[in-house]
């Protein structure tokens, strides 16, 4: 599969392919949040690691443009993965 179903969370970083590079730790995780947070001003409130997919789920708001979230070419370790971001759905 490629990547997850939007409707997973705000935010999902997982493999694109199972047979790439996975997450290994939640201190992978994190690295990823303090990226996005340097890059998109977007703020990780929760993380959650997947033993099961190898990915993480991670929950947070951004307190910029809303830009969606995208794999930032300098993210060298993290070129197999894809970011989804929840749109935002009105009730």
């Amino acid at each position: 599969p490629s990547c997850f179903e939007r409707e997973l969370a705000p935010a999902w970083i997982a493999p694109k392919i199972s047979t790439h590079v996975k997450l290994s730790s939640v201190q992978e995780c994190l690295a990823i949040c303090a990226s996005a947070y340097s890059l998109l001003q977007w703020e990780c409130t929760r993380i959650v690691y997947d033993n099961a997919s190898e990915g993480c789920l991670l929950l947070g708001s951004s307190t910029g443009d809303g830009q969606k979230l995208a794999v930032d070419p300098s993210f060298d370790s993290y070129n197999n993965l894809c970011w989804l971001e929840e749109t935002k759905k009105s009730e």
